[in-house]
């Protein structure tokens, strides 16, 4: 029997105590122990090994599959019999391409960028959830100094959910009127997409606009007009909780960005009719009937915008009145007021802002101009009984 170094050390000091006298016999059942031990060293030591390169090899296969993973990413993606005109600047978090979505996603990217060739720039494509829709898009973003447009398109099924362009620069005044705001909506939808025009109508139109400013001036210093325009399905009524394109315009009648989005709805007629008496009765309640105010109601007061009166001029001056009354409303409104509305006065620097506290008192914001710049007090009213 050959034994290891250490057994063998082991096997001489037994024989070599003086108090212990061994027989061949006691002899060979020291080695049948000592044997014993060797073979349970072995198969313990076999099993170490064992364990130990299955350990390694498992590790080198998972790190081996991430760099090739990682490795195969930075590979250019292979073209299709015809390429895609557009440059994909690198991998996204899914490797997102034109030739490897649904036909029917890539047939509605491909509608965009061709109604708009200044579009053949570099992009990125990646998954992305769509919170107003509730829906998984794909979302392009195509780039050149900075971003220049976002599309996204429905995952699924393909249809456009939003088309936005950046770094639109006009200044014009004039702001479209509502037929024509309509008219040039319904020509960006049929030139991008002709089954779109086909299948929602142009129902109402928003005015809305963007307002600019320098830090530490309280003016405003440029005002861009925009016209929202709401494209509803043509098969109405449409359901509750239904969904429009929103189309938004600039004065010039360029397209800004396309919206699917919830639908405006009906409006609350009998909330309307409660509000319009409120505002009456508020009038009534500060004398103010002696005027023709221009009237308009607080969540529309783009409206003074697109159209200021003479007292005004500029859609700049119409700005500053509006930052203004915002600013001194937010000091004065409480938990249970009525929606504000704005009177402006038609030839003089004047404004108020009127709505009604929940214990029925009536308030009003005076608003009027010293030395240029606009300042407000709040004045209230208990109702006569």
């Amino acid at each position: 029997m050959k034994l290891s170094h250490d057994h063998e050390r082991l096997f001489q000091k037994l024989r070599s105590m003086p108090h212990y006298t061994l027989t061949g016999q006691k002899t060979e059942e020291i080695q049948k122990v000592l044997l014993k031990k060797v073979e349970q060293s072995k198969s313990k030591l076999q099993w170490y090994y064992h364990l130990k390169w299955t350990v390694i090899g498992a590790a080198v296969f998972f790190f081996g599959f991430l760099f090739y993973k990682n490795y195969e990413s930075l590979l250019p993606v292979q073209q299709s019999a015809h390429p895609s005109p557009y440059i994909t600047t690198g991998a996204t978090a899914k490797n997102v391409t034109l030739n490897n979505m649904p036909d029917s996603a890539k047939a509605t990217f491909e509608k965009v960028l061709t109604a708009f060739p200044e579009l053949k720039l570099p992009y990125i494509i990646e998954s992305d959830y769509d919170r107003p829709t509730n829906r998984q898009g794909y979302k392009m973003t195509l780039k050149k100094a900075g971003d220049v447009a976002t599309i996204t398109v429905d995952e699924k099924t393909g249809q456009l959910i939003s088309f936005t362009r950046y770094g639109l620069e006009n200044d014009e005044q004039t702001p479209l009127s509502i037929e024509q705001a309509k008219e040039k909506a319904t020509d960006w939808l049929t030139y991008i997409d002709k089954q779109l025009a086909q299948d929602y109508i142009a129902s109402t139109v928003t005015p809305s606009a963007t307002i600019s400013g320098e830090e530490g001036k309280e003016k405003p210093t440029g005002v861009r007009l925009k016209s929202i325009v709401e494209f509803q399905p043509r098969s109405m009524p449409a359901p509750p909780n239904s969904f429009s394109y929103f189309v938004t315009l600039d004065a010039q009648g360029e397209l800004m960005s396309i919206q699917f989005s919830r639908s405006t709805g009906e409006e609350n007629k009998e909330l309307e009719q409660k509000l319009q008496a409120v505002w009456e009765e508020a009038i009534d309640a500060f004398q103010l009937t002696n005027i023709a105010w221009v009237k308009i109601d607080y969540f529309e007061m783009e409206e003074l915008l697109h159209h200021p009166p003479k007292s005004l001029g500029t859609p700049i001056e119409a700005a500053y009145l509006q930052e203004i009354a915002k600013t001194e409303l937010r000091k004065y409104r409480i938990k249970g007021d009525t929606m504000p509305l704005l009177l402006v006065h038609p030839t003089e620097k004047q404004a108020y802002m009127l709505w009604k506290r929940e214990n029925g008192v009536y308030a009003a914001l005076e608003l009027h101009q010293e030395k240029e710049k606009w300042v407000g007090q709040l004045i209230e009213k208990i109702p006569d009984k």
